[in-house]
């Protein structure tokens, strides 16, 4: 196979002064000339350059055969935090029993450790299953406990993964005891969740959402009713049974029924029963709540059905049918065929073509979800390139983001033969699907994988842009540089990261990347000083959000600072559904304060969310959930906003609610102007001026006097920046402000005034200048009481026998 980067050039650009660079060039050698970089590593690893070292051990992690422990200790002992948490991490996977010394060596020295070093460390010690390493670990359970929360689940994940009955013990008597604070018994119950179901959530075991926990472990026995053994059925129907009733308040009446269900662990090695044993005999208090009854109910039967799933030791029973127990297996939990013996078995013995062939079966199967995943991954890593066409078809017939992660995976555990298979497939598959395709493919960059995103790159940008940049950064080819230097805009860090390397790569120089690498550094500059914010003080919390939108004029994403959100009451279930899929920001609850206009066409207020923008607001509004819970004030200057637009029978409604039943009114009552100018408004504010347009034309329509939708109308010019057209609209307004109608309007004083205003903004921003308004006024003069030689009272600056004298009591128009 030919690359588009040679091993020479890639060898010259690990001296680049960009440290961005070089770490491209070392990641692109050890991938695509793996054999002459186990030969090269040690210039690598020694070159105190953290951009080069972090690809030479990621190529560690993937070729246990290369390279020695010692180097690896050297880094853990001596290199940054980054590089010593990456160094450990590979020394665990290939020699465990060497790495607890180092530790201790390295707790001896006496430095500071980062977060990333720790975490490392702990995890480490829980996957050495020696004593010094148990013991190592208990060293520090008091100072775990007394310090923050931040490393209280790995630890005891780690400690755990020593199957000590005592550690058992210790989280059980945390999750129980109701003097602790809720956010630790929440972390003790997440890490014994993890350890028998981690599809189960901790927090709504504990705080009893019998509803979703009860139908989760429900499709978990079922589940074990179709693979567990023929014995284990009856215990299986009597745990479906309890499910159907279990709530928090009969959690205590159903003890004798589950303690009945408890198995008695046959060695200590069977680690699930253990766990139900023990939370079954854990003592309750008559004190305790019925949330802790029923959480600790929920914990027996979890751990009771953990025990019931199939192990991989039974892939190697030479005498068993295969074909069932790796469909049992498959369909129980996670696997790795790399490192489990029971897969190494099943592999010596069993045909590779008739092992791919079952696997292919169970990857088109949508109706285990588990099983088609681990089955997708299992012919990853076999390599199974002519699987290829089956995994693609399986995504297609049953699209999902879990599925789509364990795909890109898959195909990129089967190495540099994968990409013709992928390029024969791309021009047939689903067009969503061909991001993913591409991002594998540009792993392996040769000149055919270029051309073949040439082609598709529109597509693929408009489809999934952060994908689509990430490949053309990693191809790094020249041919890319046009389409970035049309597409590149201030702000875009991502965009502007890409154009800027493709340039370095290939020796470009042009003003336009000056002003992107300036704009590179600002953004960091922002960055750096976001992250350095601790938040501790709420005087430091942002005063704007980044999120990624979508324009729904040229379907173009970028990136925008907003500076207001306001968030709406939730939508009833069944409209939540109903438009779960659209992402126009007030059908997911929450509108954009600020005008926004596009990068790319100059469209105004018209976006949809990216799922990006819609978590980090999702984020964001569960710290203001937590703030206010804390009694927290919130600063002014906050982004977001709890909004309630209208309420029914004292109940905010959300904004889907609202937009129904406007709608319902328009249906109801089509000929009445207030109803479509009702529906405007909402429009308008919710930010879609198209809609919003529609309504107040169909009100102008009904009543050509309507003042309320020549204003409207103003308004939405004014968007569009259409000044001329805007101050027509006003200008309209104001000649019919004695003779038109309004229907919604509260003061009609303001509403003038404000009309006025404008008319003399959009006048001034139009470059027109108006003519003045006249004014009718009426007066009556007592002629006996006035001078005449007093100006008159109309206004003229004439004296009053010069001008309305004799004329008492007539209209007369003047000119303020």
């Amino acid at each position: 196979m030919t690359y588009l980067w040679s091993y020479q050039q890639l060898q010259d650009l690990l001296q680049h002064p960009a440290g961005d660079i070089r770490g491209w060039a070392a990641t692109g050698l050890c991938t695509l000339y793996p054999r002459q970089a186990a030969a090269a590593l040690d210039p690598l690893l020694l070159s105190g350059d953290d951009a080069r070292i972090r690809p030479a051990l990621a190529f560690l992690r993937r070729r246990p055969d290369v390279g020695d422990t010692e180097r690896l200790r050297r880094l853990f002992l001596e290199g940054g935090e980054t590089v010593s948490q990456e160094a450990l991490e590979v020394a665990v996977t290939r020699q465990p029993s060497e790495v607890v010394p180092w530790l201790k060596e390295k707790i001896a020295a006496g430095e500071r450790l980062g977060a990333a070093q720790v975490d490392a460390m702990i995890s480490a010690l829980g996957r050495v299953g020696s004593q010094d390493s148990y013991a190592l670990l208990k060293a520090t359970e008091q100072g775990v406990k007394q310090r923050s929360m931040a490393f209280f689940e790995r630890y005891y994940s780690a400690l755990l993964a020593h199957r000590k009955a005592s550690d058992l013990d210790t989280l059980l008597g945390i999750a129980c005891a109701e003097e602790e604070p809720e956010k630790l018994r929440i972390a003790a119950l997440a890490v014994l969740f993890w350890q028998i179901n981690p599809g189960l959530r901790a927090a709504d075991v504990f705080f009893a959402n019998s509803t979703w926990v009860n139908r989760r472990l429900g499709d978990d026995a079922t589940r074990l009713a179709a693979i567990a053994p023929a014995g284990a059925a009856a215990t299986i129907d009597r745990i479906t049974e309890i499910l159907k009733n279990l709530k928090a308040e009969t959690a205590a009446e159903h003890g004798p029924q589950i303690a009945a269900l408890v198995p008695t662990p046959a060695a200590d090695s069977d680690w699930h029963a253990l766990i139900a044993q023990q939370a079954a005999a854990f003592p309750t208090r008559p004190e305790q709540s019925q949330d802790t009854r029923y959480a600790q109910a929920v914990l027996v039967l979890a751990a009771t059905l953990a025990g019931l799933e199939p192990n991989t030791s039974a892939l190697e029973d030479p005498a068993g049918d295969w074909r069932a127990t790796l469909t049992a297996v498959l369909q129980s939990r996670p696997v790795d065929v790399a490192a489990d013996p029971g897969w190494r078995s099943l592999l010596t013995r069993v045909d590779r073509d008739q092992l791919v062939t079952a696997l292919e079966a169970l990857a088109g199967d949508p109706a285990s979800p588990l099983g088609q995943m681990n089955a997708v991954m299992a012919l990853g890593r076999l390599r199974a390139v002519s699987a290829v066409p089956v995994l693609i078809k399986a995504w297609e017939r049953q699209p999902a983001k879990d599925l789509e992660e364990v795909l890109e995976l898959a195909l990129k555990s089967m190495g540099p033969g994968v990409v013709p298979a992928l390029l024969a497939v791309l021009g047939s598959c689903r067009s969503e699907l061909r991001p993913l395709l591409l991002s594998v493919c540009g792993v392996y960059p040769t000149p055919e994988v270029v051309q073949a995103v040439l082609e598709h790159l529109d597509e693929c940008y408009r489809l999934n842009p952060e994908r689509a940049l990430r490949v053309l950064a990693r191809i790094g080819a020249e041919a890319f540089v046009p389409f970035l230097e049309r597409e590149v805009r201030p702000g875009e860090r991502t965009l502007e990261a890409a154009y800027v390397r493709l340039c370095r790569l290939n020796g470009r120089e042009s003003e336009r990347l000056r002003e992107a690498e300036r704009d590179l550094k600002r953004l960091e500059k922002i960055e750096a000083a976001a992250a350095a914010t601790s938040y501790r003080d709420l005087h430091q919390l942002p005063t704007f959000l980044t999120l990624q939108l979508i324009c729904k004029r040229c379907d173009k994403s970028y990136q925008y600072r907003v500076g207001s959100v306001h968030l709406h009451p939730p939508a009833p279930e069944p409209l939540k559904q109903r438009y779960h899929d659209d992402l126009t920001p007030f059908r997911q609850g929450l509108v954009i304060g600020d005008s926004l206009c596009c990068k790319n066409c100059g469209a105004r207020d018209e976006f949809s969310l990216s799922e990006e923008s819609l978590a980090e607001v999702t984020g964001q509004a569960m710290r203001m959930v937590l703030l206010k819970r804390a009694k927290a004030k919130i600063p002014a200057g906050y982004p977001l906003q709890h909004v309630s637009y209208q309420e029914r029978d004292g109940k905010p409604l959300s904004l889907l609610e609202i937009e129904q039943e406007l709608l319902e009114r328009v249906g109801t009552a089509p000929t009445q102007p207030q109803a479509h100018l009702a529906l405007a408004k909402f429009y308008e504010y919710v930010k879609m001026p198209g809609e919003a347009k529609k309504s107040y034309l169909m009100a102008l329509d009904l009543d050509k006097a309507a003042l309320e939708a020549m204003a409207g109308l103003a308004r939405l010019a004014e968007i569009e920046t259409h000044y001329r057209e805007a101050y027509e609209w006003c200008q309209r307004c104001l000649e019919n402000l004695t003779t038109g109608h309004v229907y919604l309007v509260e003061s009609f004083d303001d509403f003038k005034k404000a009309l006025r205003d404008k008319r003399h903004e959009y006048a001034r921003r139009a470059g027109i200048k108006p003519e003045p308004e006249p004014v009718p006024i009426r007066f009556r003069i007592e002629a006996a009481g006035y001078a005449k030689n007093r100006p008159c009272p109309c206004g003229s600056g004439k004296k009053y026998k010069l001008c309305c004298m004799g004329k008492d009591g007539r209209p007369t128009e003047v000119n303020p």
